[in-house]
């Protein structure tokens, strides 16, 4: 492509024509504007010609009629205009890009400069509150290390050391030169530090990025094990594997919390259900007091025996409750029990299953036994721990599970015996048991099916931890 521009008649902007003597100069200006606005990289792929005519004599004569005579000749080579266009307006592009860049890189520097500013000064501050806390104290004001770079020694230094030490200007030391090192240790600490906790950064993301790994595992093996059919009959509590999980208080490490709260509980039970009617008939020497409160059972059961020794009965009770094997004695032969986790000696978790062949249904819980010794005795207490979505664990059960909500124990206290003025001394022998608390599921059926057994399991208690019922 062959592009010519001739400047016949051109005038200087306004109209006014172009001072004498400054010919060559416009001349000059005109060939710069024009090969801006043509001119592109090398690599565009075109060329560019340029002649220049004048039709001036060799004096300059008249300004205005050798500036109109001029011919200036480009010669293109181009693919096209618009690829022309196209490139100029990429190259602005990316102009305009790397300004905005150089702009944020210049913002970015600003702020840093800033902020290590502001650290320099915290820096210095912090060494002047030391200074000044030293110097206060009065004894040494420098640590032997930044003594030694001064080159002061303690042991042959004059009376007068610490006024040089705060001069500065006697004694070979420099105030202002310890200072700045000082600083720059401190800089190279804080560095060491930021690394440092970098790395720590980057490993506990590894680790978190492990445990969620480890815990979607965890999920698809429960869900596996959820699926896989477990005879009953090997395995009475194999329920427990299937709601461990919706049980926080199962693995706390705050469970003597739990077991304060658990005994409070269990107390404020028995002293509710003290407040009932006690039946007019006694059974076996066991004063009784029952209610069905449509579906929970309220009971409490009490009998004294005079010649027992209360210690020894606490621990026979402790004994059969804590063993899986020894806790038959006490309820149905369909009773399975089994120690999840030992605390201590007298703190368990437990999970229990009390099967009832006449309705097909696993009543189970998962609950907390305790021993406690008072100043009159003994209490063992049981209290269920409850899932924080029984909905959801009941789904998981079926319909052959019910999980029982209870809290009920036993309190052994030594007996009392009337002087003849009338006052009261505990007797050396003997002890009062009181067996009772509270029960339920949720459901009547529950109230119907268990009831009757809490009495028949105090009188297995006494022939297995007093003696035999009818022997006596």
């Amino acid at each position: 492509m062959k592009v010519s521009f001739q400047t016949n008649g051109f005038r200087a902007p306004g109209g006014v024509a172009p001072p004498p003597g400054v010919n060559d100069a416009a001349d000059d200006r005109l060939l710069d504007e024009l090969l801006s606005i043509f001119m592109v990289p090398d690599d565009f792929g075109r060329q560019v010609d340029i002649s220049y005519d004048s039709s001036s004599s060799g004096d300059q004569g008249d300004a205005s009629s050798t500036y109109s005579n001029s011919t200036v000749r480009i010669t293109t080579t181009s693919p096209s205009l618009d690829a022309m266009a196209k490139e100029r307006r990429s190259l602005e592009m990316r102009r305009k890009r790397n300004r905005e860049s150089m702009y944020r890189l210049r913002q970015r520097k600003k702020l840093a400069d800033s902020k290590l500013q502001e650290l320099a000064k915290g820096l210095e501050m912090r060494l002047q509150r030391l200074k000044i806390r030293q110097q206060q104290q009065g004894q040494r004001p420098w640590p032997p290390s930044a003594l030694a770079r001064a080159g002061i020694d303690l042991l042959n230094a004059p009376t007068n050391a610490l006024e040089l030490l705060s001069q500065g200007n006697d004694g070979g030391l420099n105030y202002r030169q310890m200072m700045e090192e000082m600083l720059v240790e401190l800089q190279q600490v804080e560095q060491k530090m930021r690394s440092e906790n970098a790395h720590l950064a980057q490993e506990i993301y590894k680790h978190e990025q492990a445990f969620h790994a480890l815990r979607e595992v965890i999920a698809e093996l429960r869900e596996a094990e959820r699926l896989t059919p477990v005879p009953q009959e090997y395995d009475p509590v194999a329920w427990v594997n299937e709601i461990s999980h919706y049980m926080p208080h199962l693995y706390s490490s705050d469970v003597f919390q739990l077991m304060a709260t658990s005994m409070q509980e269990v107390l404020g039970t028995l002293t509710t259900v003290n407040k009932m009617p006690e039946s007019k008939y006694d059974i076996f020497g066991w004063r009784v007091k029952r209610e069905i409160n449509n579906t929970w059972i309220d009971f409490m059961f009490s009998k004294d025996f005079v010649h027992m020794d209360i210690d020894t009965v606490a621990r026979k009770t402790w004994a059969v409750q804590s063993h899986a094997t020894d806790v038959q004695e006490t309820m149905g032969r369909m009773h399975f029990m089994k120690v999840l986790r030992a605390v201590n000696d007298h703190t368990l978790l437990c999970a229990r299953n009390l099967f009832f062949p006449n309705d097909y249904t696993n009543y189970i819980m998962i609950y907390v036994l305790m021993l406690v010794k008072t100043s009159q005795g003994w209490i063992i207490a049981q209290r269920s721990l409850m899932p924080e979505d029984g909905v959801n664990v009941q789904a998981i059960l079926g319909p052959n599970f019910s999980y029982v909500n209870a809290f009920y124990g036993m309190v052994l206290t030594r007996l009392k015996t009337t002087n003849t003025d009338g006052s009261k001394t505990i007797s050396p022998t003997g002890c009062n048991a009181t067996y009772g608390g509270r029960m339920g599921d949720g459901t009547k059926h529950y109230t119907d099916v268990v009831g009757p057994e809490n009495f028949f399991a105090m009188l297995r208690w006494e022939s297995a931890c007093v003696g035999p019922l009818l022997g006596r």
